[in-house]
């Protein structure tokens, strides 16, 4: 199962009025490619009409949650029209990133050299993504699928417009999360995290560079979401 992540509307994305990396290109060399997601039962694309209207009352919803248990105000351009970004880090690369950002708070344990098979059951992860953990990492290492437009720092559980329940953040806390994750272990620049995106992961490739490949990717994809108040979603 692939891993995209994708910045833009929840009414494009629930359209599914949107292209990840490898179909763009299949697009653009003539190529059949089909995305086959959990529970997809066939291929017609739903009524963007009906998918705004079902965004904006889940919006609405939220909205009134927010308001009453988070003390938040939520408040974001929510249209079809609205422009996406999107790339695939995939599953080991993402995995990398996060196994990175729970050894650094976990340096008494000893940090695989490539990645493990499923880093949910590392035991890093698993101390800095324990309930009351206190992760400095909350954004990254607490099973955040989808993060909404907000500055603050916030992980909470709810629904998604599907119907799915999800564990939610805030474009403003992961963005600073990344930030720091890079200051106190990398300390690299723009350029070389730049660089770190755009080269191809090999097959026998480091756990540090598997992460420092996902952390360009989430950076420059979280830089979007926050300059263009957008949702940012993982794809699976």
């Amino acid at each position: 199962m692939g891993l995209d992540i994708y910045v833009g509307s929840l009414t494009r994305y629930y359209s599914g009025d949107w292209e990840n990396v490898v179909q763009r290109y299949a697009r653009e060399q003539g190529v059949a490619y089909q995305v086959v997601r959990p529970g997809m039962a066939n291929e017609e694309k739903p009524d963007p009409e009906q998918v705004a209207h079902l965004v904006e009352a889940w919006r609405q919803a939220l909205g009134r949650i927010a308001r009453e248990q988070l003390d938040l105000e939520l408040d974001w351009l929510d249209e079809s029209e609205t422009p996406y970004f999107t790339d695939k880090p995939a599953w080991d690369a993402y995995g990398a990133l996060l196994l990175w950002a729970a050894y650094d708070e976990n340096p008494g344990l000893e940090r695989p050299l490539r990645m493990v098979e499923d880093f949910s059951d590392d035991p890093a992860f698993r101390a800095s993504s324990a309930p009351g953990s206190g992760t400095r990492y909350p954004s990254l290492l607490c099973n955040v699928e989808m993060w909404l437009p907000i500055e603050q720092t916030v992980v909470f559980e709810w629904i998604d417009p599907a119907g799915r329940k999800m564990t939610f953040g805030s474009t403003g806390g992961l963005l600073r999360e990344l930030e720091e994750l890079n200051e106190r272990t990398w300390e690299a620049d723009d350029e070389a995290l730049d660089k770190a995106r755009r080269e191809n992961v090999d097959p026998d490739a480091t756990l540090e560079e598997c992460a420092k490949f996902a952390l360009g990717l989430m950076l420059g994809l979280t830089r979007d979401a926050v300059a263009h108040d957008l949702p940012m979603k993982l794809d699976y």
